[in-house]
């Protein structure tokens, strides 16, 4: 049986079809130099539905394709990034992520193991991001960061993630998420957005908005991650 585009991107059989020009408009933002995020957010109007939006995610797939080949990139990242499209969608919507999923068609982050690695550095190194999955353990992670050094040689690595709050160090000192946090350099910056880290943390952990998770009666935690996260959040 033959692979489809759904497939690729681990997506529901795509029904609707979506405007020419939507497609096209992500089409070009998969084929440019840099992605516009004022371009993207102009495609996705009201109008634009979860299935009409997927069905034209799905459309240019072949373009994703042929831009990651041209980019040398190993089929193995290609292939586990483009399911990280399906993830999202199913975690959040893809319209909410859009701008993240452009950026794993345009093979601008690339997912090596567990976890996943940014092509083009930042001022203090190659950004590291950790997508929906297993475990974060030992071994798994030593296994990703062997690939990633792999594919980009021996290069700095960062990363900004709510998982390196040494408050959650704290309460879960013998955890996989501490002996992630035990890899790195540990820098807590100033945070312009602040209460940001609030919502991500929510976002990841309970797939709920803050408001609903800091309501007692609305969200029970039921695992030890979800404890120490809702009892840090109430606490203040």
């Amino acid at each position: 049986m033959s692979i489809t585009a759904s497939d690729l991107l681990d997506v529901q059989a795509v029904a609707s079809d979506s405007p020419p020009a939507l497609a096209d408009g992500l089409r070009a933002i998969i084929r440019a130099d840099a992605q516009d995020a004022a371009q993207t957010q102009a495609l996705v109007t009201d109008e634009v539905t979860e299935e009409v939006l997927l069905a034209a995610l799905v459309a240019v797939v072949p373009d994703a394709l042929e831009r990651h080949v041209a980019q040398g990139i190993v089929a193995e990242a290609t292939a586990a990034g483009l399911r990280d499209v399906g993830r999202k969608a199913r975690a959040y919507g893809v319209r909410t992520v859009l701008p993240w999923v452009l950026s794993i068609l345009r093979g601008d982050v690339i997912e090596l193991g567990r976890l996943q690695v940014e092509r083009v550095p930042g001022p203090n190194g190659y950004g590291l991001h950790i997508p929906e999955g297993g475990p974060l353990t030992a071994d798994v992670v030593s296994d990703s960061l062997a690939r990633i050094r792999t594919v980009l040689g021996d290069v700095p690595l960062v990363c900004s993630s709510w998982i390196l709050d040494p408050a959650l160090q704290e309460d879960l000192p013998t955890g996989n998420l501490a002996a992630f946090a035990r890899r790195f350099a540990i820098e807590v910056a100033d945070d312009p957005n602040a209460g940001s880290g609030s919502d991500a943390v929510v976002k990841f952990v309970f797939h709920r908005p803050l408001a609903e998770v800091m309501d007692e009666d609305a969200v029970v935690p039921t695992t030890s991650l979800e404890r120490a996260v809702a009892r840090r959040l109430r606490s203040g």
